[in-house]
């Protein structure tokens, strides 16, 4: 998506303006190696969706990189 690494970076002002460490990850890649992706998608008659996700932590939890 051409600039979608600037709608990410709006999105995320806007839904958590105080998550620094996202918004400067962003902000300094600048599109290089992160991106904002758009899928378009079409629901099938014959699958119920799961339920969607409407809320985000906004506090970063440091975990390990697993690697198979």
């Amino acid at each position: 998506m051409p600039g979608g690494w600037q709608r990410w970076l709006e999105w995320q002002r806007a839904a958590s303006p105080d998550n620094h460490v996202e918004i400067e990850a962003v902000t300094a890649d600048r599109g290089r190696h992160l991106g904002y992706v758009r899928a378009v998608a079409r629901r099938r008659a014959d699958v119920e969706p799961e339920e969607p996700i409407v809320s985000l932590p906004t506090e970063y939890v440091k975990r390990p990189v697993l690697r198979g």
